[in-house]
């Protein structure tokens, strides 16, 4: 066979898979072909490995590749070409399949060697000299290890790494095309706020769809309540009252302008009138705030926030759980949850000063945490503000119908006590510790032993079921130990919970097959105090080491992207995302609350990305008082760690428990969606729009 028309099978390092798949994606490299410059007018010839029986070592790639190199260095011989090309066809083929199982790094490491050993092997042969043309004196190197599968790393039709734009996209959105326009109709929607909201902007998410939601009407189920006259019953509901001498000295203003407030218990400041410009109120609730959320399904008219805190321990109940870790105390006793009517404009804007609407009282102790029922419905009778589910200090999950006596349409403050609620789910030796909503009918709550469960409140209230003990239809471990913060996916996979624990881990679980669909993040070396779920970025928020917060993509849940830090170097404490955008709030222990665009990070791997401190809280034991600083301008993150002894050098600072932001929250309404709320353990909650026109 003359030289210039004999054919050689080569070896390509490439994926044929991605090959056709990414023909379009930024950055990538075609694959190479190791040409051999010893013959310039050889045909190279690449054939389908599909077409052919795969025989040989499963590991060819990496142990054959200098013998090949070698072999085809020292080839002159036509004769030699034609007794191994059987032997090469199988190589080859064999190389073949086992190459699309590498990554694209180990590709490139390969490549590499082999160029060197091709020239360690020219070099070898001048200087020992080398046999003449013709001669078939090669020595044959054969592979005597055992034959073994090619090694599978992760789930096929998933990339290692996410190395181009478009995978990065399809990791988040899908690979489906609708997926992509939704968000690419997210980006250009958000992508150009950096900190806050545009206010044309605010909509339910693009992901969301109402022709999916199934709506049960729960109706009162065996909810027992009594509404209470306070000039009769003052005596009475005082007990469930915070202590009426508390008041609370806070500075405010700009500096240079700053004024000394003092609140009584339920007092209301004016933030605009001692910092010009801003549509702020500040609310003194009497105690530690536990739990802020806004009532969800109110399109025009007021605006409800839910407000819990914590009240003193009984005597009694502190004797008896003395010697129980205050994790793990099951505390009973006069409780009441606030709520408070924000008046609106048309334009979407606060219209005037928060008054507290209704006070609900029960003996059910200090309520851990609470959430309003988030599926958006029709409410037929403007008296009712919806369900709302708490955990309340016996460890107990209820559910209460809240709605008032009369329509609300004065500034008076109307009292109500539960003595039954419409739903009550107790777990055997171990308490609840969060709760969130999956439907109009399901909820499903953390608990202190690592466990999840489910339940349908519809079986529980239906007439049949009077008086029976009917278990939750999931009663999941995730978790080695205490979960602190649970998560439904809602609206776009209601089914999916997230779940923040004490172990370190978050765990992303899917309720239609938990056993399988479940995921772990990797461990951190301080607890997720929060996670939240963002619809508009299909995306998990949770804090990690204490002062950062990471995105943890729906489809790529075991990698995370830093979105925002803690400055002030404290311990984030809450999040809060929005159906209605893709911004987010952290709460620290430090007192600051800062504001930020995660949507900018999954489009752009290297945009700049801002933060901005919406408010920084400061308290003085020794003066027993506060300060709020705010007109804080946008800031760069940086992602850096900093050298030891630098400002930010990775210790946590132990800050005053008093001065630190423990609860945030977006308003869920579309028409409000800017609207945010923070509470604090000294009992200062602040409202505000952050909406800009």
């Amino acid at each position: 066979m003359p030289a210039s028309t004999r054919t050689r099978k080569t070896r390509v390092s490439y994926n044929l898979a991605d090959a056709y798949k990414d023909l379009d994606s930024d950055g990538e490299a075609e694959p190479e072909v190791a040409d051999d410059d010893s013959d310039k007018d050889e045909e190279f010839t690449v054939e389908d490995a599909g077409t052919k029986d795969q025989e040989g070592d499963g590991d060819a790639y990496d142990d054959n590749a200098d013998e090949d190199d070698e072999m085809y260095s020292n080839a002159d011989s036509e004769d030699q070409l034609e007794d191994e090309d059987g032997e090469e066809n199988e190589d080859e083929e064999e190389r073949f399949r086992v190459g699309q199982e590498e990554d694209d790094d180990d590709e490139g490491d390969d490549e590499e060697g082999d160029e060197e050993d091709e020239e360690d092997n020219d070099n070898d042969e001048v200087a020992a000299g080398e046999d003449a043309p013709g001669s078939k004196s090669k020595r044959k190197r054969k592979n005597t290890r055992p034959k073994q599968p090619p090694r599978i790393t992760r789930r096929p039709g998933l990339p290692a790494k996410s190395n181009s734009k478009r995978e990065r996209i399809e990791t988040i959105y899908g690979n489906d095309a609708e997926a992509l326009i939704l968000g690419i109709k997210a980006r250009d929607s958000w992508i150009m706020d950096p900190v806050i909201p545009l206010r044309k902007n605010l909509g339910f998410s693009p992901f969301f769809s109402k022709e999916v939601l199934e709506i049960a009407d729960l109706g009162e189920g065996g909810q027992k309540s009594q509404w209470l006259d306070y000039e009769g019953e003052k005596e009475s509901i005082g007990k469930h009252l915070p202590e009426e001498g508390a008041k609370i000295r806070c500075i405010l203003g700009p500096l240079g302008g700053q004024k000394v407030i003092t609140f009584g218990r339920f007092g209301i400041c004016d933030v605009g009138t001692v910092h010009k410009g801003r549509a702020a109120y500040m609310i003194n609730a009497g105690g530690h705030v536990t739990g802020l959320n806004w009532a969800p399904n109110r399109p025009k008219g007021f605006q409800y926030l839910a407000i819990s805190i914590k009240g003193p321990i009984p005597l009694k109940e502190a004797e008896r759980n003395s010697e129980v870790p205050p994790a793990y105390r099951r505390i009973t006793g006069p409780g009441q949850i606030q709520i408070w009517r924000v008046p609106s404009s048309s334009k979407g804007t606060i219209a005037g000063k928060p008054s507290l609407a209704l006070i609900i009282c029960h003996s059910w102790g200090n309520v851990r945490s609470l959430r309003w029922c988030p599926i958006p419905r029709m409410l037929e009778d403007l008296k009712e503000l919806g369900y709302l589910a708490m955990v309340c200090g016996d460890g107990v999950v209820r559910v209460i119908k809240v709605a008032f006596q009369e329509e609300d349409i004065d500034e008076e403050t109307s009292f109500i006590k539960i003595t039954e609620p419409l739903f009550e789910g107790r777990v055997t030796d171990t308490l609840c510790t969060c709760v969130t909503w999956m439907s109009t009918h399901e909820i499903a709550a953390g608990c202190a032993n690592g466990f999840a469960v489910v339940w349908d409140i519809r079986h529980h209230i239906a007439p049949e079921n009077c008086g029976k003990v009917i278990p939750p239809y999931h009663y999941l471990m995730l978790h080695q130990t205490y979960i602190l913060d649970i998560s439904s996916c809602f609206p776009s996979y209601p089914r999916t919970i997230c779940t923040s624990s004490m172990d370190g881990h978050c765990r992303l679980t899917s309720l239609d097959d938990p056993q399988a669909d479940t995921i772990l993040t990797g461990r951190s070396r301080l607890s997720s105090n929060a996670c939240v779920w963002v619809d508009c970025i299909q995306t998990v928020m949770a804090s990690e080491d204490g002062t950062w917060v990471k995105m943890y993509p729906f489809r790529r849940f075991w990698s995370s992207t830093s979105v925002a830090r803690q400055s002030q170097g404290g311990l984030i404490l809450d999040l809060a995302g929005s159906q209605c955008h893709p911004f987010v709030l952290a709460a620290g222990g430090e007192g600051e609350v800062v504001v930020f665009n995660p949507l900018r990070k999954t489009f752009h791997g290297k945009i700049k990305v801002y933060q901005q401190t919406w408010f920084q809280l400061e308290y003085s034991p020794q003066s027993d008082m506060y300060r709020i600083m705010e007109g804080f301008r946008m800031e760069k993150i940086s992602f850096k760690f900093e050298t030891k002894g630098s400002k930010g050098d990775g210790h946590s600072t132990v800050f005053e428990e008093r001065g630190g932001v423990t609860t945030v929250c977006w308003n869920g309404n579309p028409e409000f969606g800017g609207w945010a709320a923070a509470g604090s353990a000294g009992g200062l909650v602040r409202v505000e729009d952050l909406a800009y026109d």
